[in-house]
Order: C-alpha cells, then structure tokens, then sequence
C-alpha cells in the first residue's frame, strides 16, 4: 500500500504535464483566419463546355504552358486566348470533369493568402432538379488570373456549394 501512495504523486505530475502541454497550440484554424488575406482576382474564361472532361486544378505561370492549355481546352473551336502578362500573374484553371447534362456551374468565392501560400475556394452548383436542362454532356470550366505567389495553391470546395462528382 506504501508503493501505491507513492505512485498517486508520480501519476497527478504527469496528467497535470500532459494536459497542460495539450492546451499550449500556437496555431490554430481561427488564428490564421486573422492573418489571411483577400486577394484579387479576374475571370477570365468560364462555361460549361471544354476538351478538358477530367476533375483538375491547374496552376499556369508561364505564356508556353497557358498557350498548350488553352489549345487543349478549346480543340478545334480555336477561341481567342485571353491575354495575361506572366510576369507579374498567373492563371488558376478549374475543371469540374464531364456532367450528365447542362445546368452545372463552377465559379470561385473568393482567394485569401496567408504567408506566400494562397487558398482558393471553388464552388460547384448543380441544377436544381425541377428545372429543365440541356441533356448533352457538359464540362464545366474557369479560368481566373490574380498576382503571382510563389507559395503552395490549395484548393477547397466552398461550404455553399454542392460537392464535385467525377
């Protein structure tokens, strides 16, 4: 019994270390949303037709890989290519991959940078199912530019909107 009472000490130190260690987070959800901020951005090109028919988020830096991309996404129909100076921009392309009919719409609800890395949040809105739509195939599409980072570009899907099928 002598052993176990000296133990009970030993055991309220290391619970009182442990918890008080728990509590000590520096870098939490709400503390970077205080840092963040909105950054500006342009449509570019949006709609509901592309070659492009997989679920992808591109980033494009350079005139060559945007003059590729948009040769791909726009096939034989050869739209004209926005203009974009990649010395101070870049072009954040999201492709919401083949729907089973119009009526789908991808859009961006804001940018925020933190540090030198920029999140980007994507909306997805299906059609409502009383409304009457196209029954052709559809690959929602856009394109924005916005100031160059040279940070890490992360992706998420706005609360509002309804998920991304494949």
């Amino acid at each position: 019994m002598n052993k176990l009472y000296n133990l009970n000490p030993l055991l309220y130190f290391l619970f009182f270390l442990l918890t008080s260690c728990s509590t000590t987070s520096t870098n939490s959800d709400n503390d970077d949303a205080l840092y963040t901020i909105n950054v500006n951005f342009k449509i570019i090109a949006q709609g509901s037709y592309s070659n492009i028919s997989l679920t992808r988020e591109l980033i494009i830096k350079n005139k060559k890989d945007w003059q590729r991309l948009w040769e791909i996404h726009s096939g034989n129909q050869k739209k004209k290519r926005p203009r974009i100076n990649f010395d101070d921009n870049m072009v954040i392309a999201i492709f919401a991959g083949q729907q089973p009919s119009g009526g789908y719409t991808l859009g961006v609800s804001r940018l925020k940078s933190l540090d030198e890395n920029l999140t980007v949040s994507v909306t997805f809105t299906e059609p409502p199912q009383d409304e009457q739509v196209s029954l052709a195939l559809t690959q929602p599409y856009i394109f924005i530019s916005t100031a160059k980072v040279d940070g890490k570009v992360t992706f998420i899907a706005d609360p509002s909107s309804s998920p991304i099928r494949q």
